[in-house]
């Protein structure tokens, strides 16, 4: 699975967190951020994610770990050989 979050240009972004949590698995994964100078868009490759249904989630955290911004949205990972359902 890719992951990517855009991110809003601000002088107090300091670290992006992310997860990947299911009812049997979770992944978790952080990229350090340099304010202003950070990119506009993180990718997170996660690979072998057993099938199921994921909340992902993406969250920035400012000076003092106080979180500025956070966005979440529901995954579902099919079994690996399954069909994509378009």
């Amino acid at each position: 699975m890719l992951i990517q979050i855009q991110i809003a240009p601000h002088s107090d972004n300091r670290l992006l967190k992310v997860s990947a949590v299911s009812e049997l698995f979770s992944w978790h994964g952080e990229h350090r951020l340099d304010g202003v100078d950070s990119p506009r868009t993180v990718t997170f490759e996660v690979r072998h994610l057993p099938a199921g249904e994921y909340c992902v989630k993406g969250e920035i955290l400012g000076p003092a770990g106080r979180t500025r911004g956070m966005v979440a949205k529901r995954v579902t990972v099919l079994p690996r050989g399954a069909p994509a359902v378009v």
